[in-house]
């Protein structure tokens, strides 16, 4: 084992049923009221929902929300709304009103089960449409440094936080009100750093978002090596016609699928919602991606998601995956 990483891999993992419908219903109605509790404080009106709101824990303050995205109902586009320098009395208002002991005791029963870490963060989300293929590893120290010219001459200074103890070793997503078949596929590569991977894209031809952040995105003409490190069970071929056929039957906007997203890439597992109540789990270095889809307009997609830090008392330390 090196300093921020476990070699091995938590097995992947769903269960039908492990939250109860009164159970579920009662996170469901916490968020709304919470969701309605943030609109009338933002007091602009162009904001029509929350897309995702994050929770960090520590003994001290308990649940904390520390991100928020709004939904511009004029753009269709997520706007930042809460961050983690967002005034504290707005930040504990918004988690005191109805959510900190609800999640309490949501981490409570999860740690029954999952009894590996600690489960340290929670967040609501309610996309509207899928993905890139990523992982949620540790974080490089700056995820917008600017990308060199050969991968190569970074040095490990460049990218590695020597302060770095702790890092998430699972995340799991809880289906509070979404469709039964939406999910997320999971495949058996993984890599020790958040990164996306989008083989579908060069150098020289990529989206703006992904520009933003070049230094952490694997594109088609790059080598599976970065930090120092590489991309485990990388298979250097295009998906094999089985996952294929098995990721397109899978997909609820079949339109979205695109075999060149998947290259180097092998299908693990496809993880459905199911009813809600319903637990999915994975490792954190493992890629994933959403099932593809394109949601409606006014249809709930909601899910909360955990994740499951080596340590606890993570979020008071000054180590951390952002995951946003």
């Amino acid at each position: 084992m090196t300093k921020f990483y476990d070699n091995e891999i938590i097995p992947t993992q769903k269960i039908n049923g492990f939250f109860s419908s009164a159970e579920v219903e009662e996170i469901k109605d916490a968020f709304i009221e919470t969701e309605e509790l943030i609109l009338e404080l933002s007091d602009k009106p162009q904001y029509n929902s929350v897309q995702e709101l994050y929770f960090g824990y520590n003994d001290t303050k308990g649940f904390l929300v520390n991100h928020g995205l709004l939904k511009n109902r004029e753009t269709k586009a997520q706007e930042h709304y809460i961050r983690s320098d967002t005034h504290l009395n707005i930040r504990e208002k918004i988690s005191n009103l109805f959510l900190n002991d609800i999640l309490y005791e949501t981490k409570e029963k999860l740690r029954t089960h999952f009894k590996d870490g600690y489960i340290e963060r929670f967040g609501f989300m309610n996309m509207t449409t899928d993905f890139q293929v990523h992982c949620d590893s540790i974080d490089v120290k700056n995820r917008f440094l600017a990308r060199p010219d050969n991968m190569d001459d970074l040095k490990s200074d460049d990218y590695l936080d020597p302060l770095t103890d702790n890092y998430q070793i699972y995340q799991g997503l809880i289906n509070i009100d979404a469709p039964s078949d939406h999910g997320t596929l999971i495949f058996n590569q993984w890599f020790p750093y958040s990164t996306y991977l989008t083989p579908e894209q060069t150098t020289d031809n990529k989206d703006r978002w992904a520009a933003k952040k070049d230094i952490i995105f694997f594109y088609g003409d790059d080598k599976p090596e970065r930090f120092n490190e590489h991309i485990r069970n990388y298979t250097n071929k295009p998906l094999s016609n089985a996952d294929c056929d098995t990721i397109y039957q899978s997909c609820i906007k079949k339109d979205r699928f695109i075999k060149e997203e998947y290259f180097g890439l092998s299908l693990e597992s496809v993880l459905t919602f199911d009813e809600p109540g319903t637990v999915s789990m994975w490792d954190s270095k493992k890629y994933h991606k959403t099932i593809p889809f394109l949601i409606r307009d006014n249809q709930s997609r909601l899910v909360l998601q955990f994740v499951g830090m080596k340590k606890s008392n993570f979020y008071t330390s000054k180590a951390g995956n952002t995951m946003y």
